[in-house]
């Protein structure tokens, strides 16, 4: 078995703030004002509460945007494809180096997304989210959800979506917008 030693978590965590700075409820109201904002699909308002360099990692599709401008590629394109993405935030916690919360999402693919064409079928999933934060703002985000669950209630054939968030990962963000 691996074992992975980090010297310094707060550092592996993508958070430089201090938690004196930032206490758990301003983590709370950040990480609820972005998921408001995005459930209205208004990214400039997602944006806003974000640092510039802030990350977004989406486990189910295997992609990582770095820096708002591929975030914002990258909600596009999500939006697009799901325009009434939707979350409820059911819980939280957090440490001096993150705030996780959990909830349930609903989207319907209503445009291209991966591939593949609209189903009009909408997924209801759990999932869970992982944040970080810089001064003042949020750092990154970390979004996990079950890609199985989700291709089974939007109708897509999992070994395909597979295959298309495989090769999609190995592309820029700018051409992963394009399928």
């Amino acid at each position: 078995m691996n074992t992975l030693l980090i010297e310094n978590p707060k550092a592996a965590a993508g958070c430089t703030a201090p938690r004196a700075e930032l206490d758990a409820a301003t983590m709370a109201q950040l990480v609820a004002d972005y998921a408001t904002a995005k459930s209205r699909q208004d990214i400039d308002a997602a944006l806003q509460v974000c640092d510039e360099s802030f990350w977004l990692f989406t486990d189910a599709f295997n992609v990582t945007a770095k820096g708002q401008a591929q975030v914002r590629m990258q909600l596009e394109y999500f939006f697009r494809a799901f325009p009434d993405y939707a979350v409820t935030l059911d819980g939280f916690g957090s440490n001096e180096y993150a705030y996780t919360c959990w909830g349930h999402l609903s989207m319907t693919l209503r445009g291209k997304f991966a591939g593949f064409a609209p189903t009009g079928k909408t997924a209801r999933l759990p999932f869970v989210c992982v944040f970080t934060f810089k001064g003042q703002k949020l750092a990154s985000e970390r979004f996990f959800f079950c890609p199985e669950a989700l291709c089974e209630q939007l109708g897509i054939s999992l070994p395909k979506y597979r295959r298309m968030i495989s090769l999609a990962s190995v592309l820029p963000v700018s051409l992963q917008t394009r399928f």
